[in-house]
């Protein structure tokens, strides 16, 4: 079961480091504000979700990105990726105080993956 577990973990960091090579051209999947002055939409909504996982609150945090994506399209990959990539960060023991799994990350990466046709 832990090697399970480990194998997925590993299996998301790569999923997120490649969606960041591939979409943003980034060495990193972890969000950066691109311009501090003018803030976009996806900087606003990054801050929102940022908030709920500090808060634990993983899957509200879950519901707005979709939400945003839904609303806002590709715009929004980069906070998604971001945000699997943090939730990937925790030990399964947090996540499992905040009732969310190792696997609801990685399905919902595909998930996103899947919306915007990217297959790999």
């Amino acid at each position: 079961m832990y090697f399970e577990k480990d194998w997925l973990l590993r299996q998301i960091r790569v999923t997120a480091q490649m969606l960041a090579r591939l979409a943003f051209n980034k060495d990193t999947p972890f969000y950066e504000m691109e311009n501090r002055e003018a803030q976009s939409a996806e900087d606003f909504l990054h801050a929102k979700i940022m908030r709920l996982v500090e808060e634990g609150r993983f899957n509200e945090a879950e519901d707005l990105l979709f939400e945003g994506l839904e609303e806002y399209g590709i715009t929004c990959l980069r906070v998604a990726t971001d945000f699997y990539a943090r939730l990937n960060e925790f030990d399964n023991t947090v996540l499992e105080q905040h009732d969310f799994e190792r696997e609801e990350i990685a399905k919902g990466l595909e998930d996103v993956k899947a919306m915007f046709g990217l297959f790999f």
